[in-house]
């Protein structure tokens, strides 16, 4: 599954903009005025569902599939990071480490 890479991309990135560590290049985000430091994340976690989902339906269990599964949950991850570095007190670091036990029920 290569559709959406019309060749624009330098060796060491995927056909999505990713290199090895599923990070992008934010060369077109230059100049932007985040309203939130968490923003990129939240975008990078919805785009990455979406062809997760693609994927999903249109090929079933498939390594693109996986692969997509993986990207998603990485930017989870990077965003969690930002809520935690973002934690000010003890009691917000809590909040969001109980928050994300009770997901996982």
């Amino acid at each position: 599954m290569n559709y959406g890479n019309y060749g624009g991309r330098g060796p060491g990135y995927d056909s999505y903009g990713r290199d090895s560590y599923g990070r992008y290049d934010n060369y077109g985000r230059r100049g932007y005025d985040m309203k939130y430091r968490g923003e990129d994340e939240i975008d990078r976690m919805h785009g990455e569902y979406g062809r997760y989902m693609e994927s999903k339906n249109r090929y079933g269990n498939s390594e693109d599939t996986d692969r997509s599964y993986h990207y998603m949950v990485k930017a989870l991850e990077d965003f969690i990071k930002v809520l935690h570095e973002e934690a000010n007190t003890p009691q917000q670091k809590q909040m969001l480490n109980e928050t994300l036990q009770r997901s996982m029920r």
